[in-house]
């Protein structure tokens, strides 16, 4: 079971220094029922169209400042925890990779390369070039990597079988439909 480890209050600029906002991560874990924790390096507008055809206003962004994402990644390190790493948008990957060279990324990191369906708009959309770009990115560095299609599917638009045949693996189930 994986538990994402996300601050409480979004709207909040209390960096995650502030330990309360993680005291629920640290009960899982005490408890033994944390196999996997979730984090999420970067921030961004994550929005898509209704069903009338116009562009949902999301106010509020998806945020996690770089604080956050140094707090998360040293959570999952001091602790040997497991972390899937999504990555919405290639500054997330970028950042990632600023923590794999630094020394900081976790031991047991998991990357997951989010593309947007037709009626999401945030990162890459689902494409070979998308994926392509964030291989690129990655070069040889020493990840796991997984692809999902948030809004779409993973399937029909031919990413599980460029991911597969580059060496990755595919994301499907209930959250990837749109």
């Amino acid at each position: 079971t994986a538990y994402e480890i996300r601050p409480r209050d979004w709207s909040s600029d209390v960096c995650s220094s502030d330990l309360d906002r993680y005291a629920h991560i640290d009960a899982l874990y005490e408890a033994g029922v944390l196999g996997m924790a979730v984090a999420d390096p970067g921030s961004l507008n994550l929005t898509g169209r209704r069903a009338d055809g116009s562009v949902a206003a999301n106010p509020v962004p998806y945020v996690n400042s770089a604080a956050d994402v140094d707090w998360m990644f040293a959570w999952c390190r001091e602790r040997d925890v497991a972390v899937h790493v999504s990555i919405f948008e290639p500054g997330f990957l970028r950042l990632a990779l600023g923590h794999l060279d630094a020394g900081t990324l976790p031991a047991r990191t998991k990357l997951q390369f989010y593309f947007s369906g037709p009626t999401t708009y945030f990162g890459l959309p689902a494409t070979g070039w998308s994926l392509e770009t964030y291989l690129r990115l990655l070069g040889d560095a020493p990840l796991r990597w997984m692809v999902g299609v948030v809004g779409g599917d993973v399937a029909g638009s031919g990413l599980a079988a460029l991911a597969i045949d580059a060496g990755g693996h595919v994301r499907v189930g209930w959250e990837e439909i749109g």
